[in-house]
């Protein structure tokens, strides 16, 4: 059984960080993010996190960071696999 789950982050504070283990992929329902390795904002509606879980990352290779209170919705590394199987 596959779980979307509800998360929030203050603004400034960092949602993933770089070369920690790759278990969530972020769908931007309030806010953006800014990928601070390619310095890119991501605005509502956007989503991240699945290149290091498609790919079998063992950590990922990018931090981002939210730019104002944000709001997301999020599958584990292991629910985003099933549903794509």
């Amino acid at each position: 059984m596959t779980r979307v789950r509800p998360v929030s982050f203050k603004a400034d504070s960092y949602v993933t960080f770089e070369g920690t283990r790759p278990s969530k992929v972020y769908f931007i329902v309030k806010g953006k993010v800014e990928n601070m390795t390619t310095e890119r904002v991501l605005p509502k509606g956007a989503f991240f996190g699945e290149k290091e879980v498609l790919n079998g990352d063992s950590y990922r290779k990018e931090s981002y960071l939210a730019k104002e209170d944000s709001y997301f919705l999020y599958y584990s590394s292991e629910d985003f696999l099933e549903i794509l199987s």
